[in-house]
């Protein structure tokens, strides 16, 4: 008789990896997934245009909207202060949005807003120089920046807008990865180019929201059509006792150990307990019926 033996587990290599399809498999990544591939066919630069057309009066632009990975950005965030802005989303749901830019962005957005006159751009050694606390201005017109461009998005996506004017938080954290995508934003003026990144919960882009999703799984009703070709393996407690290492050496040498049956006994897969019940005798031999279900 040929012995049967377990094929073992493979490596594969590098570039094998990179053509495979990577699977989500909570719910989370099933939403995140799904979100990813929604807003791939959203085009957000011509909304943000109109939304901050209307904060930036006097000035001509164009904006690039591109997505981002949560790695790419965690590298920005870590080099320098950043200022990190806070705003609350009350559409679809409400949540949380965030945006992040540097000091000197910070800084020309303000003078945008405000109509000024855009300085050369700045030297290294300058924008080390810049003040890292923003006025009191520069910071609403950051919270106005990320209100603005949120409500755009909202308008876009769901004909109507809701959102708070954002605040400046702290910046020593990234929102969950699984929970929002992260956009960079590029304002292309005729001379230089001034960036920032938004974080955009994922009920932005997912139809069907987390928590219904979570719901409707937990509520549906599990077909036992093919119950008989999932055995498992249970055990049913009659007895538990703890012994000390002299009452266990003891018994070894034929002492008796006295115990208390379970009334009722208890019913486990594991060591989860699912049912009790009462263990009787039938046609000599012992069964076990349920009485309670836990």
């Amino acid at each position: 008789m040929k012995n049967f033996r377990r094929p073992m587990a493979k490596l594969i290599t590098a570039n094998m990896a990179e053509a495979l399809e990577t699977l989500p498999l909570t719910i989370e990544q099933r939403a995140y997934s799904a979100a990813v591939k929604s807003a791939a066919n959203v085009k957000l630069n011509k909304a943000l245009e109109l939304e901050l057309a209307q904060l930036f009066n006097d000035s001509q632009f164009s904006i690039e909207v591109n997505s981002c990975s949560y790695s790419a950005v965690k590298v920005w965030f870590e080099e320098l202060p950043r200022v990190f802005v806070k705003g609350a989303s009350l559409i679809p749901a409400d949540e949380e949005v965030f945006l992040a830019l540097d000091c000197q962005s910070a800084h020309r957005v303000a003078d945008l807003c405000l109509g000024g006159v855009l300085n050369p751009a700045m030297s290294s050694d300058a924008v080390d120089d810049l003040p890292h606390e923003l006025s009191v201005t520069e910071t609403r017109i950051c919270g106005r920046l990320l209100q603005r461009q949120v409500q755009g998005i909202q308008q876009l996506l769901f004909k109507e807008r809701s959102s708070l004017l954002g605040e400046l938080c702290k910046s020593d954290f990234l929102p969950d990865p699984l929970d929002y995508l992260v956009f960079k934003v590029r304002l292309v003026l005729d001379t230089e180019v001034v960036s920032w990144y938004i974080w955009l919960p994922v009920s932005f882009f997912n139809n069907i929201q987390l928590s219904q999703s979570v719901t409707n799984i937990g509520g549906s009703t599990l077909s036992m059509h093919n119950s008989h070709l999932f055995p498992v393996k249970g055990s049913i407690e009659m007895a538990a006792k703890k012994v000390t290492l002299k009452q266990l050496k003891a018994c070894m040498n034929g002492a008796i150990l006295p115990i208390e049956l379970h009334d009722p006994a208890l019913f486990k897969l594991g060591n989860k307990v699912f049912f009790s019940g009462q263990v009787a005798e039938q046609d000599t031999n012992l069964t076990f019926q349920i009485t309670n279900i836990f």
